[in-house]
């Protein structure tokens, strides 16, 4: 984030066929503009944050972090290798200040879509991209035989990636998790 990628950084690492994780909310926060607060205070995660995730995402970091730095840069670097081609996964450091397991892999499939993917590919970049890149075989897709990790929320997230935000129901391995248990 400190200087704008090369024009063949795409190109080259579409060649080497990898993946990229670009934790984009929390370089999104050492660039100096922290969303983690939002997220602590919105009524759709608040209830279900834990006293230590509350506390990082409310974390500042001094603005010496954020000088030289440019989060438009990491927006440029995603969407360069998105349109040639690399793979994007959904991924956010946590917990980094600013992140926490969970609430800010909504952020990061918000700010996917900010980089030139569309709302349902945002959702493969977390779902079913890592784990084909990750050969997890026994996950990544909604089928008999797979790990059963679900979300149910309102709304479509293949329209609107924010909808992710609006969970109804959560299943861990196949069961039905009490979200009204605070851990």
């Amino acid at each position: 984030m400190d200087s704008a990628p090369r024009a063949d950084f795409a190109a080259i690492a579409a060649s080497h066929h990898i993946f990229q994780v670009g934790t984009l909310s929390v370089l999104e926060a050492f660039s100096g503009n922290p969303q983690g607060e939002r997220f602590a205070i919105d009524p759709h995660f608040a209830p279900y944050l834990t006293p230590a995730a509350l506390d990082i995402l409310r974390v500042k970091l001094p603005p010496r972090v954020s000088q030289g730095v440019k989060f438009a840069y990491a927006v440029v670097a995603i969407r360069a290798e998105h349109e040639a081609g690399v793979t994007i996964l959904a991924g956010t450091d946590a917990p980094n200040p600013d992140t926490a397991w969970g609430v800010s892999l909504h952020r990061e499939m918000e700010l996917l879509t900010q980089c030139g993917l569309t709302p349902l590919q945002a959702l493969q970049a977390a779902t079913s991209a890592p784990a084909q890149a990750f050969f997890l075989v026994d996950r990544g897709r909604i089928e008999v035989g797979r790990r059963a990790d679900l979300v149910l929320v309102n709304g479509d997230p293949s329209k609107d990636i924010r909808a992710t935000r609006d969970v109804v129901s959560v299943w861990k391995a196949g069961r039905l998790v009490d979200r009204t248990k605070k851990k």
